[in-house]
């Protein structure tokens, strides 16, 4: 019995399911406090030059630096208690974080919107490209739990699907 219920804080599975029920808790508490996070979701707009990725960088690096503290906190902590290196870890979330914010700028600029080339996507081909090309250091496969972080998205993913659709879908 001890093994099992070990692994509701040991596994990236339970983690994301973990970090998914956290965010759903902090969006209700907000609710009840009159709020939203509505002001953490931030993406970079479309992109017409380096002064427009300027500008968006300006207007939204409150909400880009909440979500890099928030994340980084809890995929530390996350990490932490999975057994792993925060030394290895934090420098690669770093890296991490701003290679994202980069991929979502590229994704916004009128040639990759001309070819539909959205920001999953491009992230997908960089990540194939670099890891197929580059020898990815020690230090940093810590921070790349390319799992972890797809099944959080989808945890996620699935907290913002509305009721109101599954109401609607009725039973099985």
């Amino acid at each position: 019995m001890e093994m099992k219920l070990e692994k509701l804080w040991k596994t990236e599975d339970w983690w994301s399911v973990w970090l998914g029920l956290g965010l759903v808790l902090v969006a209700i508490i907000a609710l009840w406090m009159g709020t939203s996070i509505k002001g953490w979701a931030v993406l970079p707009s479309k992109i017409t030059g380096f002064a427009a990725i300027m500008a968006d960088l300006a207007k939204n690096a409150g909400g880009y630096l909440t979500i890099f503290i928030v994340m980084g906190v809890v995929f530390c902590i996350s990490m932490k208690l999975m057994g792993h290196d925060l030394k290895k870890f934090i420098p690669g979330f770093i890296i991490l974080f701003v290679g994202a914010l980069v991929i979502f700028y590229v994704a916004g600029t009128k040639f990759m919107q001309d070819y539909n080339v959205e920001a999953p996507l491009l992230a997908l081909l960089v990540g194939l490209i670099i890891s197929n090309i580059v020898k990815i250091p020690e230090w940093m496969k810590t921070s790349l739990r390319t799992e972890y972080y797809v099944k959080t998205g989808i945890v996620l993913l699935g907290a913002t699907l509305p009721f109101t659709i599954i109401v609607k879908a009725g039973p099985i």
